[in-house]
């Protein structure tokens, strides 16, 4: 079963189209800031927003606009008033069009008001800190190839099996049973390639904390013919590979940033490995029972359909509002 097939976002009339938003921002911009006296980051800090995932994404994008010299680097985790404050000193606007306008200070607050977005500021930053450790664990984890003959790996896999069949050992690493859960094949190993050892984890979380959701999907590829296991004569496929594919398709979200509204919006804490789990298991479930509801008339419609889903599943992510456990299948 093929890993989803990227879009193309290179084309002319796409790039285009992205240099002309850009001109008009970077000149709505100017307009903002001309008028209110006050940069994009104090607007950011000081407004009041439909979501806390939009503050934190006008927050961060104003740390990240070099262009009018904002210097943002890599901050520690744990930051205190001093750093913020920095950063609030380094936060100066600098227009394109400076031979029309003066250029105002990012930051006017004094006293109470500016302590208070001290705080926010340093809050920001870590929460924008702790996204860019999650996303170099996800990469590690990722191109950590599994290895057969690495024990810890032999054990995560055997934890697998255990979980889904509590009182029914695996008889080996190679078996013909490893199809019972969906693998392509009795080497387990082979199918991991791409997603490395990430996409093991990410199913045992799946199995182990999600337990009755995880057999309800399971359930879509475990029936029996005569001689081996096959995956449901209609609209079944295999949960080991199909989840698979679906940690490529949640890190995919996760490196264009599309998991950022959803964790701003439900976590009061910096996300960690586990919150990705999690997202992972929702988009997964979400999944099985769109891919039900679209009634494929074979399996060989996998592919077809998961693409479709990707675009809709985008489109709510893309949500400044974006909540991955408020998300239903009425909404996909």
């Amino acid at each position: 079963m093929n890993v989803i097939v990227p879009y193309d976002d290179d084309s002319l009339i796409l790039r285009m189209y992205s240099l002309c938003a850009n001109v008009y921002e970077e000149f709505i911009e100017v307009l903002y800031t001309w008028l209110t006296k006050k940069g994009r980051l104090e607007r950011a800090l000081e407004s009041h927003w439909t979501s806390r995932a939009a503050k934190m994404l006008n927050i961060e994008k104003a740390l990240r606009q070099r262009s009018r010299g904002v210097r943002y680097h890599r901050v520690a985790p744990r930051l205190d008033v001093s750093q913020a404050e920095m950063v609030l000193e380094e936060a100066q606007v600098t227009f394109h069009f400076s031979l029309f306008f003066d250029s105002p200070s990012a930051v006017t607050a004094s006293g109470s008001d500016r302590e208070r977005m001290k705080d926010q500021l340093e809050i920001a930053l870590q929460r924008i800190e702790a996204h860019e450790h999650l996303c170099e664990k996800v990469e590690v984890m990722r191109t950590t190839v599994y290895d057969p003959s690495n024990s810890s790996h032999s054990c995560l896999l055997s934890q697998l099996w255990n979980l889904l069949n509590p009182n029914d050992p695996i008889d080996g690493m190679k078996s013909k049973r490893w199809p019972e859960i969906g693998f392509q094949g009795n080497d387990p190993s082979t199918d991991f390639r791409g997603m490395g050892i990430l996409s093991l984890h990410q199913l045992i979380y799946f199995v182990q904390y999600e337990s009755e959701t995880s057999r309800a999907v399971l359930s879509l590829s475990q029936f029996i013919s005569i001689n081996e296991y096959y995956s449901h004569p209609t609209i079944g496929f295999p949960f080991a590979v199909a989840g698979i594919n679906f940690t490529s398709l949640t890190r995919k979200f996760l490196k264009e940033g599309l998991l950022k509204s959803h964790f701003y919006n439900t976590l009061d804490h910096s996300e960690s490995i586990d919150d990705f789990h999690h997202a992972y298991v929702r988009i997964f479930t979400l999944f099985a029972d769109f891919y039900k509801r679209e009634k494929p008339a074979t399996v060989m419609e996998f592919n077809v359909i998961q693409i479709k889903f990707e675009s809709a599943l985008r489109r709510q992510l893309e949500r400044t509002t974006a909540n991955l456990d408020m998300i239903s299948l009425d909404d996909l």
